[in-house]
């Protein structure tokens, strides 16, 4: 038992974590060596040599005490989890003579460019106003040597916080609308990202709203040389932490499935559900967007059937609707479309309200295509009268991310049943196509669109392809 833990505990292990605990490592026991080199070679080789099981489990044991151990110490999440405590500990006049010589410890090793040094500088006024209050002079010049001498670098990061601040409100409303620029935020970004006097998580900010400034205007090329930058940065504890390089995984795989290199995408995807976090069901959402692209549809439902209910109690309801959605499009890709069917039918009857908040054209796309292939044209034509989905759709697609699914899928139930004739159907759809068309990088959701409606009706959409007066 104690070496199947430990064996599950090393896979869960990320390919930066090992090389840090291999640059940590000077075992001198001949049994610790090998345990570490097969975990070195299991790295490497996938998984495939085994463990010795003739070792003592203890050392076992130790390996993996030891393994946490060092990466708890530059965790920076961990740290910051402290400072937390301490806060809580000052504010409540609960703040132990130990833990008091801890945090001497860290004025003695923080720096300004240390992670969350913004945020320990804060910490430390509070304590300096705690022990002047108190009388305690013991750590008082210490406490204000570091202070004074750090004034200048903490005035300056919270000046640059101010503008990563307004970045972030100007690129996350062009994401949401298109209606404004975020372009200008650029080089700004880039200087901040690069800039080794500030504290880490000002400069991971920056990184992070880099990477959005790029997905908004499909500049994969810069994001990949922004990740591939990071990834240096990440070969030093300065940004250790599960959640940043579990987030780092997932902006791969997502920078890779955008420019359709879909095995490096499920790669790193699924190097991002290692471990769960909070956001571990908005990843496993995007490796099964990869896995469908990629015709691995058995693949995907394994995936989706095996999140808990632990996680989908702990996911926030975007990314729970989302899942659903994905869940009903990955039924109906293994031709499991009665089952996509009831389970669309249950969740829209207890999560409407939710739905329409969130995720309701990834959910009504999936539903509308499962009901398609069942036939049930005068459903869609229901459920669309009853939401008023059209015009929502239309708000919609001012984004530029989305095709007009909803409008595509309707106009089929509706010629299917008769409602309109062949000739309203092509040039409905042919008007949506060309309209949608007007946006920046349309043409690959339309050729995903076309390539799906062939499947359903391919005469129909051939003809609607040749009649397009626009490059698809």
């Amino acid at each position: 038992m104690m070496l199947n833990k430990f064996i599950a505990y090393v896979d869960s292990l990320f390919p930066h974590e090992i090389n840090m605990l291999n640059e940590a490592q000077q075992f001198q026991d001949e049994e610790r060596l090998a345990i570490f080199q097969v975990i070195l070679n299991r790295h490497q080789n996938g998984r495939q040599q085994t463990f010795d099981k003739n070792i003592d489990k203890r050392k076992y044991s130790a390996m993996m005490k030891w393994m946490q151990g060092q990466l708890d110490k530059i965790d920076v999440d961990v740290f910051f989890h402290w400072i937390l405590e301490v806060d809580k500990w000052i504010h409540t006049d609960t703040f132990s003579r130990e833990e008091s010589k801890r945090l001497m410890n860290y004025v003695d090793s923080i720096t300004s460019t240390s992670y969350y040094f913004m945020r320990f500088y804060e910490l430390l006024i509070s304590y300096r106003d705690y022990i002047l209050i108190r009388s305690i002079t013991v750590n008082y010049e210490r406490v204000k040597h570091f202070l004074d001498k750090y004034e200048a670098a903490y005035r300056y990061g919270k000046k640059i916080n101010e503008r990563l601040n307004n970045a972030t409100v100007d690129i996350i409303e062009q994401s949401k609308s298109q209606n404004i620029a975020s372009i200008h935020w650029e080089s700004f970004l880039i200087k901040t990202a690069q800039d080794k006097e500030l504290d880490g998580f000002t400069r991971y900010k920056a990184m992070v709203r880099l990477s959005y400034l790029y997905y908004n205007y499909k500049a994969y090329n810069k994001l990949k040389e922004l990740l591939e930058q990071f990834n240096l940065e990440l070969q030093s504890s300065l940004f250790y932490s599960n959640r940043i390089l579990t987030n780092y995984y997932n902006n791969v795989s997502m920078m890779y499935a955008k420019m359709q290199v879909y095995d490096k995408a499920a790669e790193f995807g699924y190097y991002a559900i290692r471990k769960e976090n909070a956001d571990y069901m908005l990843y496993v959402n995007n490796l099964c967007s990869i896995l469908l692209r990629q015709g691995k549809n058995e693949e995907a439902l394994r995936l989706m059937e095996g999140v808990n209910k632990r996680t989908k109690e702990r996911a926030s309801r975007f990314n729970y609707i989302g899942f659903i959605g994905l869940y009903i499009k990955t039924l109906g890709e293994n031709n499991s479309f009665k089952a996509a069917a009831n389970m669309a039918e249950s969740y829209l009857e207890s999560y409407q309200k939710e739905i329409f908040e969130h995720r309701w054209h990834v959910f009504f796309s999936s539903y509308f295509k499962v009901l398609l292939k069942l036939e049930s044209f005068r459903r869609i034509i229901s459920l669309e009268r009853k939401f008023n989905l059209l015009p929502k759709e239309k708000q919609y697609l001012k984004t530029g991310r989305y095709a007009p699914k909803i409008l595509a899928y309707l106009l089929l139930a509706q010629f299917s049943e008769g409602k309109i004739t062949e000739v309203v159907f092509k040039s409905k759809l042919k008007q949506a196509i060309e309209d949608f068309s007007k946006h920046d990088f349309s043409g690959k959701p339309i050729q995903r669109l076309l390539k799906e409606l062939s499947v359903l009706y391919p005469r129909l959409i051939k003809e609607v392809r040749a009649e397009l007066t626009v490059k698809i």
